[in-house]
């Protein structure tokens, strides 16, 4: 797993594509994306909509990272045919890049 590393207070694209069981890009009839503190605490929840749509099951969202250094984790929620489909990642902001 790579460490994904921002500055604090930039503007990270966070991206997810959702598939079916059979593995083809699907487009989910629900789409939101969690913010996680390293605690895994829920900070935040955005449903998105077609202005994040990508393409076929193909979802990107802006965030704009917190002030301070932190691991943040992420996770973009979908529901296909009733079903959950989740996936999960995450980065770290530091006020400098080193």
């Amino acid at each position: 797993m790579i460490d994904y590393i921002y500055l604090t207070g930039s503007t990270v694209r966070l991206s997810a594509t959702f598939t079916d069981i059979e593995g083809a890009n699907k487009d989910p009839d629900l789409v939101k994306v969690v913010i996680y503190d390293y605690k895994f605490i829920k900070l935040e929840e955005f449903v998105l909509g077609v202005p994040n749509r990508m393409g076929l099951g193909e979802y990107v969202f802006d965030y704009t990272a917190p002030m301070a250094e932190k691991k943040i984790y992420f996770e973009f929620y979908g529901e296909i045919d009733g079903n959950p489909v989740l996936d999960r990642d995450s980065f770290t902001t530091k006020f400098f890049d080193r």
